[in-house]
């Protein structure tokens, strides 16, 4: 006689272990290779910017000063840096002039 009772469903336990093992052996991968990603991508250095004017906001020119200073112990060749200045155009002609600068004024560029 034949039995009524149902049977259970195989539990698929395979694919299970197999995405798992994926997942260590990625997981492991990455953990091996990241000490090299970080010696080819190091930090960037930190630069801090200094600003000052005493120019009202009403003048008729502005005339910020802008220092940028390395705080880190890295080099960083100066065509690495870029410095935008912003500001709100109220009509009239612009026009950049460097006045000082450590680097000399020949190493400033407007863009």
């Amino acid at each position: 006689m034949a039995s009524t009772r149902r049977q259970q469903p195989r539990r698929r336990v395979w694919p299970k272990v197999k995405l798992l093992l994926l997942v260590v052996v990625v997981a492991a991968g990455a953990t091996a290779l990241y000490p090299l990603w970080r010696k080819a991508n190091p930090d960037p250095p930190e630069l801090a910017v200094r600003y000052r004017t005493a120019t009202p906001a009403t003048a008729a020119a502005a005339e910020p000063s802008l220092e940028v200073f390395n705080e880190s112990k890295q080099a960083l060749p100066l065509s690495d840096v870029a410095l935008r200045y912003y500001f709100t155009a109220d009509g009239g002609s612009y026009a950049f002039n460097c006045v000082q600068a450590a680097v000399g004024c020949s190493n400033i560029a407007e863009t």
